[in-house]
């Protein structure tokens, strides 16, 4: 019985950040592009997971455009992250947009 909760655990580990459901619409807020995108690797928060290696996002030294470049054409430095060149670059900027939110909001809870 301890067979099922392992190969659980390894089919998740090894689909990594990849996503099965249909993309969102070119439409989409900021928050769905993120979550979409983003979220499965940095957390919903943009926390990240400091024991995969994954940055936390939302504390990013980077500038808006830099991150907008980061998502559409991405990084050899950074070459663990997916690039998404599928992506608008007005999508990018909605995700980038949500992020400093995440971030707004990372900073205002560490502060108390």
């Amino acid at each position: 019985m301890k067979v099922l909760p392992l190969a659980v655990l390894l089919s998740a580990v090894l689909m990594g950040c990849g996503r099965s459901e249909p993309p969102p619409k070119s439409s989409a807020t900021g928050a769905q592009l993120f979550e979409h995108y983003c979220a499965s690797c940095h957390r919903a928060e943009g926390t990240g997971n400091f024991l995969k290696g994954i940055p936390a996002n939302a504390l990013t030294r980077l500038g808006p455009d830099e991150v907008v470049d980061l998502i559409r054409k991405g990084n050899p430095e950074k070459s663990k992250m997916p690039v998404f060149s599928d992506l608008s670059r007005y999508q990018a900027e909605r995700i980038t947009l949500h992020l400093w939110k995440l971030r707004e909001t990372l900073v205002e809870k560490r502060s108390r």
